[in-house]
């Protein structure tokens, strides 16, 4: 699979996973407060994820398959952010080594020269899709 193709797919889940967490969730959230609301786990995509939360984001893992989707910062306020680190954690649960590790990184500055991807502006080294 080519790395954009890996990236829409993350994005996809990313979001669609990010928005069906918060859709269940009561009350205003935000950064801080996201993590005393969680449900232990959740229903979507045909799937049961379990949540950890940890720092400023929350780990998505899929029980049946071990698929992981790693939100971090900024994932609230925009659900498509990515960076390096999330990909290459979710290309390893999918035991798909398509890209070697550790080259994410320069794949990400690739992609954005070549127009596939935008810096997200106040988090280094985050994208999303363009």
């Amino acid at each position: 699979m080519k790395p954009i193709e890996i990236l829409r797919k993350y994005v996809e889940k990313q979001s669609a996973l990010v928005n069906i967490l918060v859709s269940g969730l009561d009350g205003n959230i935000d950064d801080l407060n996201f993590k005393a609301l969680l449900p232990r786990a959740i229903e979507a995509l045909g799937a049961e994820w379990q949540l950890t939360p940890h720092g400023v984001g929350v780990l998505f893992r899929n029980v049946r398959t071990g698929e992981v989707i790693d939100a971090h910062v900024g994932f609230l306020e925009s659900p498509d952010i990515f960076d390096a680190w999330r990909i290459e954690g979710y290309v390893r649960s999918l035991k798909q080594e398509d890209v070697a590790p550790g080259h994410w990184a320069r794949i990400l500055e690739q992609l954005a020269r070549d127009g596939w991807v935008t810096p997200y502006p106040g988090y280094a080294n985050h994208y999303v899709l363009t």
